[in-house]
């Protein structure tokens, strides 16, 4: 499981990491689970404005509301563009950027 909030944008980032079945969810009012425990029962396929299906094993978004994720491998990470504005089911990322290092965790570039 991976999180990230944005805090200017108030939106809450899921990442689940099981088998066949990754998914990043994307909450809105971060800030009302901010109070130790979520209140209530949450259903994340319902509750989550968005879906993204990828497998991550981190992830981040920048200050240009880029969500950046990527896998166990980290040979590479899957740009998806405005971020908090995502809706629905998100089916494939809008950049790819391969040439990272496969020998770690986190985003290491080839120096080439």
């Amino acid at each position: 499981m991976s999180i990230f909030v944005d805090e200017v944008n108030d939106v809450l980032y899921a990442g689940k990491y099981y088998q066949e079945n990754n998914t990043i969810y994307v909450f809105e009012n971060a800030s009302t689970y901010t109070t130790g425990t979520m209140q209530g029962t949450y259903d994340p396929d319902t509750d989550s404005v968005a879906r993204i299906n990828v497998e991550t094993i981190s992830l981040m978004v920048d200050s240009n509301d880029n969500l950046y994720a990527w896998p166990d491998s980290a040979d590479h990470v899957k740009i998806y563009y405005n971020a908090n504005t995502l809706t629905g089911d998100i089916l494939g990322p809008d950049k790819t950027l391969y040439g990272l290092v496969n020998n770690g965790y986190g985003m290491d570039f080839l120096p080439y």
